[in-house]
């Protein structure tokens, strides 16, 4: 095993079970008991708190992600200007940030100005499927939501569905947001490295420097 090998090798199996496990542990319990009973009885009254509580959850990591991206707007327009707002834009418009990518630990602000130049990445196909899907689903749950429509068994069904699939994306978030603080701490808490002057070697190195460089100026040592 190599040099830190070790450590690395732990430090990659902790980001990911903090990544994976909590987000298929929520899809086990409630989120398939969810999707497949509902708000009926048999689903638990455990399992609908759960489900209303990752609801909030939801809501505010959506106000959070939205504050977030309009800084990052403001950012860039400040910083890029035109070109920046541009790339902005043809970012989100093309799915290749997602809002959730504004809360991210690694994100930062020149990324949303960054325009990547792969043809199969945004594929017109593929942009144009994601609008659809993205714009069905919006009109679907605002006349479901505010409108009082009832919708079919079918259609509530895919609804419980996506509901599940988004809270198990937000667990795996919040949890991988968390560890990164985690190891963010873990790494302030380490001792700082000893400069070169401060080891016993560099302060003779540096005394033989002090000691020629007097030396070249006649000075004596």
């Amino acid at each position: 095993v190599p040099p830190g090998g070790t450590a690395a090798a732990d430090a990659q199996l902790l980001h990911a079970f903090f990544r994976a496990a909590p987000a298929w542990v929520y899809l086990l319990w409630p989120g398939a008991l969810w999707v497949y009973f509902g708000e009926s009885g048999a689903c638990g009254a455990a399992c609908v708190s759960v489900e209303a509580i990752m609801e909030h959850a939801c809501c505010f990591a959506i106000l959070l992600a939205s504050c977030a991206a309009l800084w990052d707007f403001m950012e860039t327009s400040f910083r890029g200007g035109c070109h920046g707002v541009c790339g902005c834009c043809a970012n989100a418009a093309l799915f290749r940030s997602d809002l959730e990518d504004h809360i991210l630990p690694a994100h930062e602000a020149a990324h949303c100005a960054r325009v990547e130049t792969d043809a199969a990445g945004c594929s017109a196909a593929k942009v144009a499927a994601l609008w659809a899907a993205y714009l069905s689903t919006a009109a679907v749950y605002v006349a479901c939501t505010w409108f009082g429509w009832a919708g079919t068994p079918a259609l509530s069904v895919l609804f419980r569905l996506l509901d599940t699939a988004c809270h198990a994306s937000l667990c795996a978030l919040g949890f991988a947001t968390l560890e990164h603080w985690l190891r963010s701490c873990g790494r302030g808490a380490e001792p700082p490295e000893a400069s070169p002057a401060a080891s016993p070697a560099g302060a003779e190195v540096g005394a033989d420097t002090g000691a020629r460089a007097r030396l070249r100026v006649g000075a004596r040592p």
